[in-house]
């Protein structure tokens, strides 16, 4: 499981890395095919840290203290609530559930940033990876404003992250009852 856990790690920094070049090569060469591809290496990126994150936490459920970060951070005498809550006591842990909400919130603000300065442009026909670029753009510009840099992070975070939960929650509601 350590293997598999560090090879997820590894995984999602090349994934990174490859979704950033292939994403500047593709705005420079306006080749949208690695554009695209450069946003679904972003999701892989997503889906790998998830999966870490998802076997750490299982690590500590099972109090598999071949990991350091479990031994350091749980017993066997913990309660089950505690061990399922123990990963965030741990740095480790805590950057793993972090670089989660980041990739979520921080992405599904960028790109509703995106479309409204488009829309308030009165640019109708732009792709989607444009949106979502312009948007990041524009946090990581504001983003980096000393004093007010950190705050506006934070806002489009949660922004984001309630953006997400508001369209889990209507697809829930719109589904059929079974019958």
């Amino acid at each position: 499981m350590i293997v598999v856990g560090r090879a997820c790690l590894i995984l999602a920094l090349g994934a990174a890395l490859y979704g950033i070049g292939a994403s500047l090569y593709g705005a420079r060469a306006h080749r949208q095919a690695w554009i695209e591809s450069g946003r679904r290496a972003m999701y892989a990126v997503f889906g790998i840290v998830a999966v870490a994150f998802a076997l750490l936490e299982s690590a500590f459920l099972r109090s598999d203290f071949s990991f350091d970060v479990v031994a350091s951070h749980s017993s066997t005498t913990t309660p089950d609530f505690y061990k399922a809550t123990a990963i965030w006591s741990s740095q480790e842990g805590s950057l793993l559930l972090w670089i989660l909400l980041l990739a979520i919130g921080y992405v599904v603000s960028g790109f509703l940033l995106g479309r409204l300065i488009f829309a308030q442009l009165g640019w109708g026909r732009y792709h989607d990876a444009l949106a979502l670029l312009a948007g990041l753009v524009v946090l990581a510009v504001v983003g980096i404003i000393p004093v007010i840099g950190w705050l506006v992070g934070l806002v489009a975070l949660l922004l984001g992250a309630g953006a997400l939960a508001l369209v889990v929650t209507q697809r829930v509601r719109m589904r059929p009852a079974p019958g």
